[in-house]
């Protein structure tokens, strides 16, 4: 454990140096004698020092990058810089076919053992990500020097993402045209993203809070039955008289809620929040992240019936105002979570169950207003409709959120864009729903599966909501693997890191462990100091430098196991356990980017386990009152053991 603390305090202080400048001392190796044959144990390039790649990581439209390569002494004819992706205008060469070839016959320096070849990536003046490898040759052999991983899309794999990388044959047929094809897409990558980029000041200073709020404090128990409907998709709602009490399994056979997904509900609300604002100043809480608050018939939300309206079991507009103003008097800011690739079925919009009306009241009898209900419907282009033995009008069937019934897609047509951010830019009034909850007093956006709507959406979104309109608040995507493409500076500000995430529970936890959900696979690699750091240096040479200081860096959400329930790995350690958690708050809390902490993470909040419970009575650390500082283990507990059990089953989301 100390080896570990140890390390934690050496990558704190490694963040102090940027870029990174490491020269390790490389093995002398023979000199060649001979020709024809490429000598490929002295062949190197390295990422991440600044020898052989500068400047370090994403650079800004208009940078140009100085690359390295070291070879044998006397060894090659030539070295070619190959780059792919870049812009025609800067290719080079006639072709202009976004393949730029750079043949170097001379050295830039040399000493009795290696040679040394420089190259420029001229500057690029528009974004995108490039790729490229090296050719070398000697006489009539070609060899190549790739990066250790391939790309899978734009992905790597991140404990061998980019830095050095190893020497491989020439393509089948044709060793000078490519490398061999097995290695085809093993390229190094560099991010050019946009020189105007920015991220609010707040946002990359920021301790974020998240809160699931049916399961974080009944402010007003007045409301917990307030939905106008006593099912959730012909499920009926159980509403638990007991707030600390389980939430239901419906993976249970011998449960009487076997089968019943996302129909329980524990009563918390905006209220509830509000009664806790203080709690949240005191730990240093500047914003919350909340989970959808807009009206949805499920306890996770991501059904959505009515964008503009707040879910009547969470409490009213009024009540969401009164919740801005109390939070930013105490300087903490809102975000909101939009859910804009699917809507609910049984939406104000959609309407499969003919329950509202045009404007989202609850009706008895169908009206026709609803796309499912007819096709004069005011929301039939919202959604795509065909032919079918389906459930509306006619016998159609719809498009929907990856077969699940309960959501169906939303078009990316200019009807649905201008519902949701103005896309026409003629609200007179704020009444697109983004531009409406900023009036009320939103300060910034997370976006639901962000990465299953196009780039061209949020490229027109980008350009209404935070040039044209002016509202600068942080926009979050949420993608699990490699965000880059969503981070060039016409979209997304930053994204939910769980990268970061995978990274730092790799660093803890003592074997390989099988996630039920997580980025790339389900496994969480064990990973040693070095690995460790790598893996880090590989998100940072990923993104910008505003996205990557603005990162949503989290351990835990509502869509992945709790930070202690992993650590614990199933066992009876507990203390061990919770000094992992200290530990991985150190880390969370002082490395760059906005530590962003699930609700209950600070108490240790985890799931039971045999007799003994990860919180309450049974442990005095955890019982004796609150601490206001989130980095240790606090010792106050919030809802129910488990935050948010998964509902994705039967047509409901997993949340």
């Amino acid at each position: 454990m100390e080896r570990k603390w140890m390390w934690v305090l050496a990558l704190i202080l490694g963040m102090l140096v940027i870029p990174p400048v490491v020269l390790a001392a490389p093995p002398q190796p023979q000199q060649p004698a001979d020709i024809d044959d490429v000598h490929w144990d002295e062949v190197y390039h390295n990422t991440r020092l600044s020898f052989y790649r500068t400047p370090f990581g994403a650079v800004p439209t208009g940078q140009a990058i100085t690359l390295s390569l070291r070879t044998a002494h006397n060894d090659l004819d030539n070295a070619t810089l190959v780059v792919y992706n870049i812009d025609p205008s800067t290719d080079g060469d006639s072709t202009q076919d976004g393949t730029y070839w750079e043949v170097v016959t001379t050295t830039s320096s040399s000493d009795s053992t290696y040679d040394y070849y420089t190259f420029v990536v001229p500057a690029q003046p528009t974004t995108r990500t490039l790729y490229y490898k090296f050719r070398l040759r000697d006489g009539s052999d070609c060899d190549w020097y790739v990066d250790n991983c391939a790309h899978n899309s734009y992905d790597h794999e991140d404990r061998c993402e980019n830095g050095r990388g190893k020497m491989v044959e020439g393509k089948s047929g044709d060793q000078c045209a490519d490398s061999d094809a097995n290695y085809a897409n093993n390229s190094f990558d560099i991010t050019v993203y946009d020189a105007g980029f920015t991220v609010p000041d707040w946002a990359q200073n920021a301790v974020i809070y998240q809160i699931f709020p049916d399961r974080f404090r009944n402010g007003d128990p007045g409301n917990d039955d307030a939905w106008p409907y006593s099912d959730v998709y012909s499920t009926p709602v159980h509403l638990h008289t007991t707030w600390n009490e389980a939430p239901d399994n419906p993976r249970d056979s011998s449960s009487s809620y076997y089968n019943h997904w996302s129909a329980d509900f524990f009563g918390g609300d905006l209220q509830g929040i509000i009664d806790e604002l203080d709690y949240l100043q005191g730990l240093g809480v500047t914003a919350l992240y909340l989970n959808p608050i807009f009206a949805s018939p499920s306890n996770h939300g991501y059904d959505t019936s009515n964008y503009l309206q707040i879910n009547p079991r969470f409490g009213t507009t009024a009540t969401f105002q009164t919740l801005a103003t109390e939070a930013h008097q105490r300087g903490i800011k809102l975000i909101l979570d939009g859910v804009f690739n699917h809507t609910g079925s049984d939406s104000t919009y959609f309407d499969r169950y003919h329950r509202w009306d045009a404007n989202g009241n609850p009706i008895t009898a169908t009206d026709g207003s609803g796309a499912c209900e007819a096709a004069g419907s005011s929301y039939a282009d919202f959604y795509n409709l065909y032919a079918d033995s389906g459930p509306c009008y006619d016998g159609k069937n719809y498009d929907s959120w990856w077969g699940y019934d309960t959501l169906p897609l939303l078009n990316e047509n200019a009807a649905v864009k201008d519902f949701i951010f103005d896309y026409n830019n003629d609200d007179a009034t704020p009444s697109a729903v983004i531009q409406y909850w900023y009036s009320l007093g939103a300060d910034g956006w997370r976006f639901d599966v962000a990465d299953e709507l196009s780039h061209d959406f949020w490229k027109a979104f980008r350009a209404q909501v935070k040039v044209i309109d002016t509202l600068t608040g942080p926009l979050y995507s949420e993608v699990w693997y490699e965000a880059t493409p969503w981070l060039y500076g016409d979209q997304m500000d930053a994204t939910m890191n769980y990268r970061y995430r995978k990274a730092v529970l790799g660093f803890l936890v003592d074997t390989d462990w099988t996630d039920n959900d997580n980025n790339g696979d389900s496994t969480i690699y064990a990973l040693p100091p070095s690995t460790f750091d790598y893996v880090l240096g590989s998100i940072r040479e990923d993104y910008p430098a505003p996205a990557w200081y603005g990162m949503m860096n989290l351990v835990g959400s509502h869509d992945a196991n709790r930070a202690l329930y992993i650590l614990r790995q199933e066992s009876t350690d507990l203390p061990a356990a919770l000094a992992k958690m200290k530990m991985l708050a150190e880390l969370q809390f002082t490395y760059p980017g906005a530590p962003t902490i699930y609700y209950g993470d600070e108490v240790g909040l985890g799931p039971s386990i045999g007799a003994a419970r990860d919180c309450g009575a049974q442990d005095t650390r955890m019982a004796t009152g609150p601490s206001k500082t989130i980095p240790t283990i606090a010792t106050r507990t919030r809802g129910q053991t488990r935050a948010a059990a998964c509902r994705a089953a039967a047509g409901s989301r997993c949340r």
